[in-house]
């Protein structure tokens, strides 16, 4: 598992979190083995009362992804009246304003503040943000902790134990046309089995959070073209 989980790093940042993990959890188990219960154990408090007081920061570099609310996510993105006031975008590039346009795509993180894979995720989305933001396609991202009605209207679980964070999902026009991890829908009136729950749980688990893997998922060097097409 552990060096499945390094081959499946998308960066840098996400490869050091990985390694960190698992050298805290091999030295817990040779303390344990070694010297007992006791210095297991305060080592493993020492370690969340350093991780607590010191947490991972999220980015902080150059993006163009926009932080959307619930009423703006259903304005912007979904291009639906809202029955929640005024859209509000809390912008995190302070010098663009484009998303005040109607995109034809929008690329959308769902994320919770406290989930480290969407913590090294956002790296990933943020230069992808900066490599394919046009007129007509736009990044932005939603706290499902937050906007919990979200999670649920997405089939998302906030499960810390679920793979389904971060979820990231394209839009055309107002309708999602494909996400990642992908879906699994059973038929209404069945059952999942054994089967199709492994299934499940290895493409969500398995998705390579890499840039690649999403500009190939989504098309983006296609839809990226458009723009081209739109202004001849």
């Amino acid at each position: 598992m552990s060096t499945w989980k390094c081959i499946m790093s998308a960066s840098a940042e996400e490869l050091a979190s990985v390694l960190i993990l698992y050298t805290k959890f091999f030295t817990v188990c040779t303390l344990f083995w070694k010297y007992g219960l006791w210095k297991a154990v305060l080592y493993s408090v020492g370690w969340i009362v350093l991780s607590s007081l010191f947490p991972q920061p999220w980015y902080k570099g150059p993006t163009k992804i926009f932080e959307l609310t619930e009423a703006a996510f259903k304005d912007k993105v979904l291009k639906s009246k809202s029955r929640f006031g005024s859209a509000k975008i809390t912008e995190l590039s302070s010098d663009d304003e484009s998303a005040k346009d109607d995109p034809k795509y929008w690329i959308v993180m769902l994320y919770a503040n406290w989930s480290v894979a969407c913590l090294n995720f956002e790296a990933v989305l943020a230069k992808l943000s900066m490599q394919y933001d046009a007129p007509h396609i736009k990044f932005g991202q939603v706290d499902i902790d937050i906007y919990s009605n979200m999670a649920e209207e997405f089939g998302v679980s906030k499960d810390p134990a679920s793979f389904d964070l971060p979820t990231l999902v394209l839009f055309k026009n107002g309708r999602e046309i494909r996400r990642l991890p992908e879906l699994t829908v059973t038929k209404d009136g069945s059952k999942s089995t054994t089967t199709d729950v492994a299934k499940d749980t290895i493409t969500r688990l398995g998705w390579s959070k890499k840039p690649a893997t999403v500009i190939e998922a989504f098309q983006l060097e296609k839809i990226a073209k458009e723009k081209v097409k739109i202004s001849s």
